[in-house]
């Protein structure tokens, strides 16, 4: 009895007190080699193993650094200086799913990239004592390039896939929400200052955000057209306080990325920045270095900067979001440049698809997001110090019910001051009214249970259980015959031994999870853009590959599709040949199937491979889509 009615308390709480909002707490240290940036504490695996980790706007699950990204060229503390290392050897929760690209579409632009050793174990965002919910078999991503120098907490909401589009595995902000952690799928940011006297670390907020890290504005951005860059904010100036002059010659729409480190302008642009600022470009390094004698004479003026930002690139609602000079006074390590240097984190964008704004820009910018409403919005951040008490406010869902008792983050009207005896009686009221409901809910899901109990007591005795209809129904003989599933699931075998080949060296070179058959993991939504050079090679390729490894077999028209014999065959055994796929196979190939259709259409045909889809339209003009299937 005891146990049932803490499980009916455990299920109905929930709903009858409402969702809030997870504030994950900082690591209060700061890391990074190209920083110093504010990071936030995660576990995983069993024994839970502790990690530093930054948000990731641009990701999807947990990153983290493996072992292979500390070799023995590295300094002693590599360990530390990557936010701890997990062992996913010393998981008995680990569970494989092999070695694939990171899905850093939008950052290869940037030159990052790298493999990542993906699998599922348990997670929880903070540390033990932190009494924050564990995730069972969530996606874990294990990575060692020195692009990515921390792991990431996946903030972005699209599904990642493997290698097929039927089993696509949600996004750990989607598992939160699915598992009633959080009222929605969004998020609050700001990624911390250092130069800050007052309390200065980062503030990350899921299913909401916290008021007292931001000056609220009425701007609120839509999201851009292409979902795989969706935090798209146009930026109509940028003035300094030591010049009049324009450092933005022309307005121009830039993507939040904060799994970007650096602040990435148009070449007129950083021409701009190094004259009002006295900067110069390091070939070697491909940074802005700053030496002591000019970052005395920078401190000394203490120049501000303010980016006007907005939703279109001309007119309507603006925000300034202004920046001290100790924003861009930041320092740089190994293996980046040799030894250390201070640094302006401004990069050279080649073109459109560089125009980048990464965590420098977060350190004095709260961004909140709401996946639900596809609009975003960017508020001044600020520091009120380590006495000032959080107060997070949840998003609620579009469909949410009236009833609750939080707000949305367009209400901005604050309520009428109500009497003290007002006060009390609405909160005696409520009170009385909660534990009312309460008690009307586990009645109910008690008197629930017993009715299941009663039934299930009824079935295992023989004399009273109804007659079983499940045998004269459930043959395979019953029914249409089975067909093939055109996209049908590619298993992935689990790897015990994925051979990693590192590189020898620190300074320029790369410690990779490499090895054969490495395929892509693909976020869903997120088209190649044909336009680009890159793509366009690609799809020559494409065209040469398919022609030299691909055999399309098709049968002819009056020729009938073998079907499954129900008399032999109790499983989805298949007569056509398929491709089952593997992570180190270094040979292509794929094979067409005829399929019937149910509703008597032409038969469809599902290509298993592990290159690109392409398809034609009537204009015989192509299309990616971007998926491994």
């Amino acid at each position: 009895m005891a146990i049932a009615l803490w499980g009916c308390l455990f299920l109905v709480l929930p709903a009858v007190l409402g969702q809030t909002p997870l504030s994950i707490p900082p690591s209060q240290y700061w890391d990074g080699n190209d920083g110093p940036w504010s990071s936030f504490k995660a576990t995983v695996g069993t024994p839970p193993q502790n990690v530093r980790v930054y948000p990731a706007s641009s990701q999807s699950s947990l990153w983290v650094v493996l072992p292979e990204g500390c070799t023995g060229d590295e300094p002693q503390d590599c360990s530390d200086a990557r936010g701890f290392l997990f062992q996913k050897n010393a998981s008995s929760t680990w569970s494989e799913k092999g070695l694939f690209e990171l899905t850093t579409t939008e950052e290869n632009f940037l030159g990052l990239t790298g493999n990542g050793d993906w699998g599922f174990d348990t997670v929880m965002l903070g540390w033990q004592g932190d009494g924050l919910p564990n995730l069972n078999s969530t996606l874990v991503t294990g990575v060692a390039t020195p692009d990515f120098y921390l792991g990431e907490i996946g903030l972005n909401n699209q599904p990642l896939n493997f290698t097929t589009f039927n089993d696509p595995q949600p996004s750990l902000l989607a598992t939160l929400k699915a598992q009633g952690r959080i009222p929605s799928l969004s998020w609050g940011y700001t990624a911390g200052a250092s130069y800050q006297r007052t309390f200065g670390f980062g503030s990350l907020t899921l299913g909401g955000y916290d008021t007292t890290r931001f000056s609220a504005n009425d701007l609120t951005i839509p999201f851009g057209p292409d979902s795989s860059r969706d935090l798209l904010v146009a930026i109509q100036t940028i003035r300094t306080s030591n010049t009049q002059a324009q450092l933005l010659p022309k307005p121009e729409f830039f993507w939040i990325d904060s799994t970007v480190s650096q602040i990435w302008l148009p070449a007129d642009a950083c021409t701009a920045f190094e004259t009002a600022f006295g900067i110069s470009w390091d070939d070697e390094s491909s940074l802005y270095l700053v030496n002591d004698t000019l970052h005395d004479q920078l401190v000394s003026q203490n120049p501000n900067v303010t980016f006007r930002l907005g939703s279109e690139l001309d007119g309507g609602t603006t925000v300034d979001i202004t920046f001290p000079y100790s924003a861009f006074d930041l320092n740089v390590s190994l293996p980046l440049v040799n030894g250390s240097s201070r640094y302006f984190p401004l990069k050279r964008a080649a073109n459109e698809t560089q125009y980048v704004l990464g965590r420098a820009f977060l350190q004095e910018a709260y961004v909140t997001v709401d996946y639900e409403r596809s609009s975003f919005q960017v508020q001044q951040a600020i520091f009120p110090g380590s006495s000032t008490s959080q107060k997070l406010v949840a998003i609620q869902s579009p469909n949410a019910t009236a009833s609750s008792n939080t707000s949305d983050t367009s209400t901005s009207s604050q309520p009428s001051k109500l009497s003290t005896g007002a006060e009390a009686g609405i909160i005696a009221g409520g009170s009385i009214v909660g534990v009312a409901v309460v008690v009307i809910a586990v009645i109910l899901c008690i008197h629930q249970r017993r009715k299941k109990q009663k039934a299930a007591e009824l079935s295992a005795d023989p004399l009273t259980s109804p007659p079983s209809f499940k045998s004269h129904f459930s043959s395979p003989s019953i029914g249409p015959p089975s067909e093939m599933d055109p996209f049908g699931k590619v298993e992935l075998p689990v790897a015990t031994d994925h051979p990693r080949h590192e590189l020898e060296g620190y300074y320029g070179q790369r410690n990779e999870l490499q090895g054969e058959g490495i395929h892509k993991a693909e976020m869903m939504g997120s088209p190649i853009k044909d336009s680009h050079p890159t793509n366009k090679a690609m799809r020559q390729n494409l065209h040469q590959d398919l022609d030299n490894f691909i055999s399309v077999h098709e049968l002819p028209a009056h020729v009938p599709v073998p079907e499954l014999d129900s008399s032999t065959n109790t499983a989805s055994t298949n007569t056509v040949p398929r491709h089952t796929g593997s992570l180190t196979s270094s040979s292509t190939t794929g094979v067409r199937s005829p399929i019937s259709s149910a509703s008597g259409s032409s038969p469809a045909t599902g290509l298993v491979s592990t290159f690109p889809r392409y398809d034609r339209n009537e204009n015989q003009e192509e299309r990616y889509f971007g998926g491994w299937i």
